[in-house]
């Protein structure tokens, strides 16, 4: 008996010790998807915030679609709350402001579950905007107002500036349009002030615009033309586009109003050319219209004939795109709804499931259905890994580093990785506006492409990773996807070879008097996020405060040079192969004062 019942005991032990098992290994497999899942939410999330002040495209929807399902699988409401309002701009972007609204909603009702005020203002901010654009003011302003009165809630002070900026600054478009213009005075002074202390560059244009458009209205021509030229300039100089459009659009409304007809149309040539540009539909029309009245106020009637057809094309064009982006967007709409739904039901299965689990956790029952669970988490951990090896056979396709596509070989899937020390380059040239005005765009291609692929080769020769080309940009950078302690020399003597690659055809160029690039480079050390971004398509990337950096030296340093940041010359400064000119402290957009010197070969 005391054998039978030894035995006994020994077997509810291990039953015990099994359940216990598949209990915590469970746990540790949801546990481990949660991070994988909540990381790419975060390089989702910065993907973005990079794209979103650029003309909407079909990919940006694509990656909203794919954040907004991982915050609904974590059941995250910050998360959600940020989802959703990637989505209510997006709709805001291309014109659909009642989409627009209806996601933003959504947001601020997730940002009151998780608690989160900043986002909360920001949203509310959000949704004020959209209805500032679709012409409902009084709406905007009372909801401006209900984001103010939660700033005392916000105990940061350098948190609350920023969003007082923004807040503020929408307040007082609203109580412009609606005639109350020294409260809109007042508020957007409140904007500026808050301004002065976060140094938000976007937000610099938007404010000085708004004070023109508030002295236009007060009568006063002189300090409003004065704020307007302030806009324009400032956001050229920052290349925030779209306050450009703004402040240039009504002020060409305002040289017509005062038959100041030839200034206006220099102004309202820049706005229609900018705006279209960036698919800014908001302020097109308008553009074209102030385009007409100037023309045929000089008298010019084929201009002004002109630029009526355009009106109307634009017009015409807009609701065209409008009903197939209505379209669109009902898809894409249905598509989120039913994303919802199944969030809901999937929330009601996990809420049934733990009441399950909640019974059954106490019987050795349980462990055998655990264990059962166990097993069919395995089969499909297999069949995926099947479905991602054959997955990886199709990247290999695509232009990766060789280090990527073996992990994607191995593992199925290639980890962003953080990586400490990376050299990265930016190259632009100067004149490819002006040479796209003069050459074929086959000509043109032509030349950017011999330079390009001339580029890849340095790029080879030296052990560099190409990034991207942006436009007439070139990206690159030493020390990825293996890190090693050379990428800072790498990378400049690349730098060099590129400048002279450059110059030679420059003066091949001027010897058979044809037109010309002029290339400036920069160049940046720091730590970057290196990993494959998307599904189809996709490319290896960089992300981090040293790709932007990187991108500042290019666009501070001069024509010809090779422009290094403090950081990387901290770690060539001994090598004896380079010579080095210290420039001092030069500002640089958006970063402040920098320290930066021009590298030469001896």
């Amino acid at each position: 008996m005391k054998k039978h019942n030894r035995h006994i005991l020994y077997r509810e032990f291990i039953l015990a010790f099994l359940f216990l098992c598949g209990t915590v290994t469970l746990k540790a497999q949801i546990d481990i998807q949660t991070k994988e899942k909540r990381d790419r939410f975060e390089i989702l999330y910065d993907i973005l915030q990079d794209g979103f002040n650029k003309p909407k495209s079909d990919s940006l929807r694509s990656l909203m679609d794919e954040a907004l399902d991982i915050a609904l699988y974590l059941n995250n409401d910050t998360l959600i709350a940020r989802s959703y309002n990637f989505l209510g701009g997006y709709f805001d972007g291309v014109g659909n402001y009642e989409r627009s609204l209806e996601y933003l909603y959504k947001a601020i009702e997730a940002s009151k579950r998780s608690g989160d005020i900043r986002s909360r203002i920001m949203m509310l901010n959000n949704i004020a905007w959209a209805h500032t654009q679709a012409y409902n003011y009084e709406k905007g302003r009372d909801i401006c107002l209900e984001g103010i009165a939660l700033l005392d809630s916000l105990n940061d002070p350098e948190i609350a500036n920023s969003v007082s900026s923004f807040i503020f600054n929408n307040l007082a478009i609203s109580l412009t349009e609606l005639g109350e213009l020294d409260k809109a005075l007042t508020a957007n002074l409140n904007a500026q002030k808050a301004n002065e202390i976060v140094h938000s560059p976007v937000m610099g244009g938007w404010i000085l615009g708004q004070f023109g458009r508030i002295f236009e209205e007060k009568k006063n021509i002189e300090k409003a033309e004065s704020y307007y030229k302030g806009c324009i300039e400032y956001s050229d100089s920052i290349d925030h586009q779209f306050s450009l459009v703004y402040g240039s659009v009504y002020y060409a409304r305002m040289l017509n109003d005062h038959s100041r007809h030839r200034e206006a149309l220099k102004i309202g040539h820049l706005a229609l050319n900018v705006g279209t540009e960036i698919q800014y539909n908001r302020y097109l029309i308008d553009a074209a219209k102030e385009l007409r009245i100037a023309y045929a106020e000089l008298g010019f009637a084929d201009s002004a004939y002109h630029y009526a057809q355009t009106e109307i094309s634009i017009r015409d064009s807009l609701f065209s795109a409008q009903k197939s982006q209505q379209m669109n967007d009902l898809v894409f709409g249905r598509e989120i709804e039913k994303k919802e739904e199944q969030h809901k039901l999937e929330v009601l299965k996990k809420n049934n499931e733990i009441e399950r689990q909640r019974i059954v956790r106490n019987t050795l029952i349980g462990g055998f259905l655990l264990l059962a669970i166990f097993a069919f988490l395995v089969l499909i951990q297999r069949n995926r890994i099947s479905r991602e090896r054959k997955r990886s056979e199709e990247l290999l396709l695509n232009i990766l580093p060789k280090e990527v596509a073996e992990e994607l070989k191995e593992k199925g899937e290639a980890e962003a990785q953080l990586i400490e020390k990376v050299t990265v380059l930016f190259t632009d040239f100067k004149g490819f506006t002006a040479m796209s005005e003069i050459l074929s765009p086959k000509d043109l291609v032509k030349d950017l492409d011999l330079c390009f692929s001339e580029f890849d080769k340095i790029t080879s020769k030296y052990g560099i990773e190409k990034i991207k080309t942006i436009g007439d940009a070139y990206m690159a950078a030493g020390g990825l996807p293996t890190p090693n302690t050379t990428h800072a020399t790498d990378v400049i003597k690349a730098a060099l070879e590129m400048r002279d690659f450059v110059e030679a055809g420059k003066a091949k160029k001027i010897q058979a008097g044809l037109p010309y690039f002029e290339v400036r480079i920069g160049i940046h050390t720091g730590p970057v996020v290196a990993g494959i971004v998307g599904v189809k398509k996709f490319q290896y990337d960089i992300w981090g405060d040293t790709v932007n950096t990187a991108s500042r030296m290019e666009s501070s340093g001069q024509i010809g040079q090779v422009n290094i940041s403090e950081a990387t010359y901290e770690l060539v400064k001994e090598n004896s192969e380079f010579n080095f000119s210290s420039r001092g402290k030069i500002k640089a957009k958006g970063k402040g004062e920098l320290e930066m010197y021009f590298v030469k070969l001896n």
